[in-house]
């Protein structure tokens, strides 16, 4: 009769090995027959500890010692556990993945693995170091050939050749070689390697290599097929997200592979849109199991400072600091501020207007799918922050679409309210004409801002009716506006009226930027930014307007 969990948890605990069952894929591990050989492990990391050295800093010629993530979370569990008691040269792990932010001397961690493997294995060895380019390919490769000279026992066997990038051991016939790219995937053609190690694989734009050196493991009994990784831009297209998703996927429970290592050192989502948490530390170790060995923690809060008076910089904070995957490279709109700038829902209804002096923005981004109206309703007496409501519109056809793709916000929004459908396949500019009216009406619209592309309908309807500006998209026309819009909302010198629809495309705005300009990109953006674009026009042009002609109006 098998063994029960709690049985097998008293075995390892009276072999020694009880702590290294972490979590819920280690538990079906052990109940599917594998086990951690305690001195395998630590064979792995003596060797490197006892027979490589320092190559660079203070301590260079110094024996190397691994950082304790390196040692605890990386080769111990890679290289102590086991998949089979009758075999125990079996490795548990075939393939795995580890994702964990900058600076925390992975390629040196890499370069090391890479060497102990042609020093470690058996006649005829290949380790091939992989990147998406040539560059980047060569990292790995120079970590490693610096400790192939440095180290005297590995200088004895291991004979780097720049020039190829190349490390050979010619007693064992083994070697290490980079590869990169489309030239990389034709050359995996006919190799048997006994390492794969895929450095940053988050910028690998295709399949080919990944799928061609993968293939290519499955002719070695012990071979091990690593990702060593920042994370990327959330793209489910992409190979690295695939990667990443699996792994998240085996530290949840919801994927169960005995032979997949799994390593994600990451912050918590909050930090995505909490500048309280960003500053936090503890968020700062979670991502950067190295903080205070490879990079400062001062170092860190200051790129966190600079990261939150420059929203453009966000989005490669939280990728490079916090390993986390931001749904474009530049995001420009603080989203943790842009929530402290909704009404609060202690103070009732939102504020009535009627009456009051007002700026519009427009933008119809296509027939097909979101087209977005904001008003924008500058402070009057002692009031300190403007008004900002919003009406967004889309096809039902495209509602639709969307809800089939699992999309299922344009739904649950219309659903809400918070956005209006309007039949068939196309938008019904009658619709938006007629809102506009009616907000005419009822407020004092001074300007109707509108990007040209796709509004000749709506604005030929009531251009006489409304004082209609058209503004370039670009760094001429919108350079300013988005200064203005950024400033109040980073400023919280405005209320709004909450519209999901709204914080959705300010969440997915990207930017394009040169220095001290940003404007919005629709080219950039990954979804929909149809209303930060119009909340711009309208933000930006009320808060352009001189104090004194804004006393004008008002009068």
């Amino acid at each position: 009769m098998p063994k029960s969990l709690a049985q097998l948890k008293t075995d390892a605990k009276r072999e020694g090995w009880a702590k290294w069952i972490r979590s819920e894929a280690d538990e079906r591990a052990v109940l599917n027959g594998c086990w951690f050989h305690v001195e395998a492990g630590k064979s792995w990391v003596d060797g490197i500890e006892n027979y490589f050295k320092f190559t660079r800093g203070p301590d260079i010629g110094e024996p190397y010692k691994l950082l304790d993530w390196h040692r605890d979370d990386f080769v111990m569990p890679l290289f102590g556990w086991k998949r089979d008691r009758d075999r125990p040269h079996l490795r548990r792990y075939r393939k795995g993945d580890a994702f964990v932010a900058k600076k925390q001397a992975k390629s040196t961690l890499c370069g090391a693995i890479c060497d102990a493997f042609l020093v470690r294995g058996p006649q005829r060895t290949e380790v091939y170091g992989v990147a998406h380019s040539s560059e980047q390919a060569g990292v790995i490769y120079r970590e490693a050939a610096a400790f192939a000279r440095k180290s005297p026992e590995l200088a004895k066997r291991l004979k780097p050749l720049d020039s190829q990038k190349r490390i050979i051991y010619e007693a064992n016939a083994s070697f290490y070689q980079a590869l990169a790219g489309e030239n990389g995937a034709r050359s995996a053609e006919g190799i048997i390697p006994t390492l794969i190690l895929f450095d940053e694989i988050h910028v690998q734009r295709d399949r080919l290599l990944y799928d061609a050196l993968a293939y290519a493991c499955l002719a070695t009994e012990n071979s091990l097929f690593l990702s060593v990784s920042t994370v990327g831009v959330a793209d489910p297209t992409t190979i690295w997200w695939e990667q990443y998703s699996y792994a998240k996927g085996i530290l949840d429970g919801t994927i169960h592979d005995d032979e997949r290592f799994a390593y994600v050192a990451q912050a918590d989502e909050g930090c995505k849109d909490s500048a309280e948490m960003r500053a936090d530390p503890a968020q700062w170790k979670k991502a950067m199991p190295a903080l205070g060995v490879t990079v400062s923690a001062e170092a860190v809060a200051a790129s966190v400072r600079e990261a939150e008076n420059s929203p453009a910089k966000l989005n490669n904070l939280l990728r490079y600091v916090f390993n986390i995957p931001t749904a474009q490279v530049e995001r420009v709109i603080p989203m943790d501020k842009w929530a402290t700038c909704a009404w609060p829902k202690d103070r009732g209804e939102f504020p009535d207007l009627t009456g009051r002096t007002c700026f519009a923005g427009l933008d119809v981004a296509s027939h097909e799918d979101l087209t977005a109206l904001v008003l924008y309703f500058p402070p009057i007496g002692d009031e300190t922050r403007g008004y900002v409501m919003c009406w967004f519109w889309c096809p039902e056809a495209k509602i639709l679409e969307r809800e089939r793709k699992q999309l299922a916000y344009y739904g649950q929004w219309v659903r809400e309210k918070h956005l209006l459908q309007t039949s068939g396949d196309y938008i019904d500019p009658e619709m938006i004409v007629a809102t506009i009216r009616e907000c005419g009406g009822k407020y004092r619209i001074q300007e109707l801002l509108y990007d040209k592309w796709g509004a000749d309908a709506i604005i030929n309807a009531v251009q006489f009716e409304q004082n209609c500006v058209k503004v370039e998209q670009g760094p001429v026309g919108m350079a300013d506006f988005c200064k203005g819009f950024l400033g109040a909302i980073a400023g919280q010198k405005i209320w709004h009226d909450g519209n999901p629809v709204m914080a959705w495309c300010c969440g997915n705005a990207a930017a394009e930027t040169r220095p001290d300009v940003v404007w919005f990109s629709k080219k950039k953006s990954a979804e929909k930014i149809d209303g930060a674009v119009a909340g711009a026009m309208a933000v930006g042009r009320g808060l352009s307007t001189p104090n004194n002609s804004m006393e004008l109006i008002l009068l």
